[in-house]
């Protein structure tokens, strides 16, 4: 069980659109040149802001619980049919 809230965490916390993650990736394309620049200039101060704070931190438990309630039931559906 712990080893799947790792990975659900690494999960969600990577898709933020943040410099360095893959989220960022998604959003890059959208931004203009200046807006790049600024957020790879402060992109590490940005994201220790962001994970801060308390609506961020409640989106990311929720995301977070999703995954683990949905790899719990693949994991029990998965098991009444083998055993």
């Amino acid at each position: 069980y712990t080893l799947l809230q790792i990975n659900a965490t690494l999960i969600v916390f990577n898709l933020l659109p943040l410099p360095g993650l893959d989220g960022f990736t998604l959003i890059s394309p959208w931004l203009s040149e200046r807006t790049l620049r600024f957020i790879e200039q402060f992109g590490l101060w940005i994201l220790l802001i962001v994970i801060n704070l308390p609506i961020v931190q409640r989106i990311l438990s929720f995301g977070i619980n999703c995954i683990i309630a949905g790899f719990l039931q693949l994991g029990a559906m998965l098991y009444a049919i083998l055993y």
